[in-house]
């Protein structure tokens, strides 16, 4: 029972398995082995590994804020780019009811739902003009040849006209009530 003590305080300041093994004297074996015979432990165990996570996320983030505040140019760009959504160009956080409206959207191929949710979500400032681009990149990977269905014309050439209508949204500022239809 000492052992398993141990380990799990072990654990919760080196959130990594075959180093609070090697620390604690047991093997990787015998973790697993407990956590598969003793429930408490594998509860107990899945803590304190959670602790350790966060205890070490602390430090690291401590870390690089004394980095930005010693004008550490690469520790300031990682900071913006993970945590302030004008900077970081290639994230997307959408809730989950606007991830199913939009993939809605596409399954549907409602191409005006797209226009609508991609404008909607850049002019509140909730994505930027690159993710708004990489939302058409999404869509037109999916569908390298084309749309196949009878408004397959119609389809390609909204897209077209959104692509370009993004692409003119990189270089000015978004115009909130303008459609991408009205870019022409």
């Amino acid at each position: 029972m000492k052992s398993k003590a141990s380990f799990l305080e072990c654990l919760k300041t080196t959130p990594i398995i075959q180093v609070a093994c090697q620390k604690t004297g047991i093997s990787r074996a015998t973790y697993y082995r407990w956590r598969k015979e003793d429930e408490k432990f594998k509860t107990k165990s899945d803590s304190s590994l959670k602790e350790g996570t966060y205890l070490i996320n602390d430090m690291a983030e401590s870390q690089l804020i004394s980095l930005i505040k010693e004008k550490n140019m690469t520790a300031i760009i990682f900071w913006l780019k993970h945590h302030h959504k004008d900077y970081s160009e290639n994230r997307m956080y959408l809730s989950i009811p606007d991830q199913e409206k939009l993939t809605n959207s596409i399954n549907a191929m409602d191409i005006k739902g797209i226009y609508n949710f991609i404008l909607n979500k850049m002019s509140k400032g909730e994505i930027s003009k690159s993710t708004a681009s990489s939302l058409i990149s999404i869509i037109n990977r999916n569908y390298p040849n084309g749309v196949q269905s009878s408004r397959q014309k119609e389809i390609t050439d909204e897209l077209k006209k959104l692509a370009k209508f993004i692409d003119e949204c990189r270089t000015e500022s978004p115009l909130v009530n303008q459609s991408p239809n009205e870019t022409n």
